[in-house]
């Protein structure tokens, strides 16, 4: 397979017995992109994330944040071209982590010509760094977090946030147990946000409650720490998001009426029969 520097494929020899002689012309190659690779030591466009060839002997780089807002800097799958979103810890122990102002990464052991992507808290990708030179030292400044969205507001412990949080995410580095019960007078879906997509995971499916109904890990299984939930009606219109931050606690969310529109069911008599069941509502002795 003949391909180009991001292993797409431009065409495909089969060999025969003998006189194998195969000719490149400019046909063949006629929709091939070069990439344009920064200078040394620069970083370069977000364009970069993508497949690559690596080598087979480690190059050494560090990497400083002098801008006056954190970033997080990510390893790109050679083979894939995607960031390994592997977890929401902050160290480098996976190949990726947390640079805050004046802090430094600094390595020896990745292959030449890998690249990493250095993101703002929401993922976005600010710049691509490349390691093809054996040494380097990379840079990031002010001009580079300028297009940094602002970080998101995590809603407290417990607390289900708005649909803004719909969005990129991380998860682990621990298991959550979970709770969620519905309170309200409308049935309602729990789904998991895609930590990739920041949309619905149709794959993993959802749960419905109705009210009084409640969905636990006690009864199926923990999600990741920091996961992503979104409650919504039952045509999946998002009317809420939760994070499960407790790593040590349950994540106890209560569905109410407040979130979703509704209104709660009336028992005027007090008698534990709501008046759309109760034959005689204004009076608990019947």
């Amino acid at each position: 397979m003949l391909t180009d520097n991001n292993m797409n494929c431009l065409g495909v020899a089969v060999m025969q017995s003998n006189n194998n002689n195969f000719t490149i012309d400019a046909a063949l190659v006629k929709d091939v992109v070069p990439e344009v690779m920064p200078v040394q030591d620069q970083l370069g466009s977000c364009d970069l994330v993508r497949p690559h060839l690596i080598l087979d002997k480690s190059h050494q780089f560090t990497i400083t944040n002098t801008a006056d807002q954190p970033v997080r800097i990510f390893r790109i799958d050679n083979l894939t071209g995607k960031p390994k979103y592997e977890s929401a810890a902050t160290g480098f122990d996976h190949g990726y982590g947390t640079l805050a102002e004046g802090e430094s990464y600094t390595s020896d052991i990745w292959y030449g010509n890998r690249r990493f992507m250095v993101t703002d808290t929401r993922l976005n990708c600010l710049s691509v760094g490349v390691l093809d030179n054996d040494v380097a030292n990379f840079t990031i400044d002010a001009a580079i977090v300028a297009a940094a969205a602002a970080p998101e507001i995590i809603p407290a412990a417990n607390t289900i946030g708005s649909c803004d949080l719909m969005e990129k995410h991380l998860t682990g580095p621990f298991e959550a147990d979970f709770s969620f019960t519905n309170t309200s007078a409308t049935p309602v879906r729990v789904y998991r946000v895609d930590n990739e997509t920041g949309t619905l995971s149709e794959s993993f499916g959802f749960k419905t409650l109705q009210q009084g109904e409640t969905y636990t890990s006690a009864k199926t299984w923990k999600w990741f720490g920091h996961r992503r939930a979104a409650i919504t009606d039952t045509s999946g219109q998002c009317l809420g998001v939760a994070v499960m931050t407790e790593k040590n606690e349950l994540n106890d969310y209560q569905i109410t009426d407040d979130l979703t529109g509704g209104t709660a069911p009336v028992d005027t008599d007090g008698d534990g029969v709501i008046d759309t069941l109760d034959a005689f509502p204004f009076d608990a002795t019947e």
